[in-house]
């Protein structure tokens, strides 16, 4: 399933005003740094790193 309802719409904040990941299908909020999942029915768990690099200004992944 894709993280968002819409493409790329998976941005957020906590309620302390950091960065999050947002699941759009089940709320879940992750650390945008480590894929801890931080609030949500995903207690212990967090997202699979992916490898990105940013070259000449664009975002590449594998």
């Amino acid at each position: 399933m894709p993280l968002a309802f819409t493409l790329d719409d998976y941005l957020g904040q906590d309620l302390a005003g950091g960065d999050v990941i947002r699941c759009g299908w089940h709320g879940a909020l992750f650390d945008i740094d480590t894929g801890r999942c931080v609030a949500g029915p995903c207690p212990g768990q967090g997202l699979l790193p992916w490898p990105v690099a940013v070259r000449d200004g664009f975002v590449e992944t594998a």
